[in-house]
């Protein structure tokens, strides 16, 4: 059993990769996505942030490409927070969303 200082605020959401079996994602109120590699953990092999609104829900694609990320429902906001990203998994480093889906709630 391990435990890693990985968010300042609550976890949201941990994904692991579906091809790489060291790989997984944590999101986080605090406005980060981070990805890590549990072979070393002292620090994340990314991060992302810090994003508008806290991602609330993360979701790979079959081959670990890409992941699309949704933010934190925000009771009574209709804007951008409203969005469904979609990240190559392989840029993270230039974090920039590589599409950008607005949603509307009502």
């Amino acid at each position: 059993l391990q435990s890693i200082p990985a968010h300042l605020q609550k976890m949201c959401c941990v994904v692991w990769h579906p091809i790489d079996p060291y790989c997984f994602v944590t999101t986080s109120a605090d406005g980060y996505i981070k990805m890590w590699n549990f072979g070393d953990l002292s620090k994340p092999r990314h991060s992302i942030g810090v994003l508008p609104a806290p991602v609330w829900k993360l979701k790979f694609s079959f081959d670990g490409e890409e992941f699309a990320s949704i933010p934190l429902p925000q009771r009574g906001i209709q804007s951008s927070k409203n969005t469904l990203n979609v990240w190559r998994t392989g840029e993270l480093d230039n974090a920039q969303a590589m599409k950008v889906i607005f949603i509307i709630i009502y």
